[in-house]
């Protein structure tokens, strides 16, 4: 009489709540709201929206809700275990772009980063072709020697992530450094019989900038980065007489003798990580 008068108290159904918790007694009506069931002799409740799931005492298992994380139950036990289930990660260490403002100035500029491991350095390579057959006002430095003709540019940069990189919009800083190839027509004037010649020639310009941008996580896989540089660049050679030759042409009675120029360069980089 005692075993079963055992065997009956110990077969009750169960109920699973969503914190964590276990409730045992005899479910004797689930409605729209609730559940209730008699535990001790009296009748109790619990609200739907806080149930998991009711475990009967015939084995059969129905299911309420969805719980917010992982969890263990054991149906001989009253203990449930929760596991913590591992975050995703919004994060790639490699990322390419495109700058979508060089467009305009008909500039197909690809970027290529790797983040390091710790997300808050980024090392790149960037490169750039240009398709216009002669530069426009935004190369203001290069339209002022003859015909100037932007060939390509071909860069390496260096990014710090302060936020390393856990915000949807992240504050970058760093270094660039850009190299920039061209062709003009050099314009001599011979001081005796004032014959001008005029001469295919090359340029460079190497720019050290400082840079400063945003970088927003769009998706897992896509983002957008805004990039403000600022710098200078050195002139040399048949540029540099050039570019001082024209500028007094074109301000009769001066005599510019510059060496070393600002630089700026913007960027509306669309990518995706990979």
């Amino acid at each position: 009489l005692l075993l079963a008068i055992g065997l009956s108290a110990s077969a009750q159904d169960k109920i699973y709540l969503l914190n964590g918790e276990t409730r045992a007694g005899k479910i004797s009506e689930i409605t729209y709201e609730k559940v209730i069931y008699q535990s001790g002799g009296m009748d109790q409740y619990i609200l739907i929206k806080e149930v998991l799931l009711v475990q009967y005492i015939n084995g059969k298992t129905e299911l309420f809700n969805q719980p917010n994380h992982d969890i263990v139950y054991h149906p001989n036990d009253d203990e449930q275990k929760t596991i913590s289930s591992p975050k995703k990660e919004f994060f790639h260490q490699n990322m390419l772009s495109i700058n979508t403002l060089a467009l305009c100035n008909s500039d197909i500029s690809l970027f290529y980063e790797y983040i390091n491991s710790n997300k808050k350095f980024g090392y790149g390579l960037m490169g750039a072709y240009n398709f216009n057959l002669y530069v426009n006002p935004t190369n203001l430095y290069l339209a002022i020697v003859s015909n100037a003709k932007k060939l390509y540019d071909v860069g390496a940069f260096l990014n710090y992530y302060p936020s390393q990189l856990k915000k949807r919009n992240n504050f970058t800083m760093g270094l660039l450094l850009k190299y920039c190839a061209f062709k003009f027509t050099s314009e001599n004037v011979d001081p005796v019989s004032s014959l001008v010649t005029y001469s295919p020639a090359e340029g460079s310009q190497l720019a050290v900038m400082f840079q400063i941008g945003s970088h927003h996580i769009v998706s897992n896989n896509f983002f957008v980065k805004t990039i403000l540089a600022i710098g200078g660049i050195g002139l040399k050679g048949d540029f540099k007489q050039q570019f001082n030759y024209n500028l007094n042409k074109n301000n009769p009675g001066s005599e510019y003798d510059v060496r070393y120029l600002p630089k700026i360069y913007l960027g509306l980089n669309t990518g995706f990580n990979f």
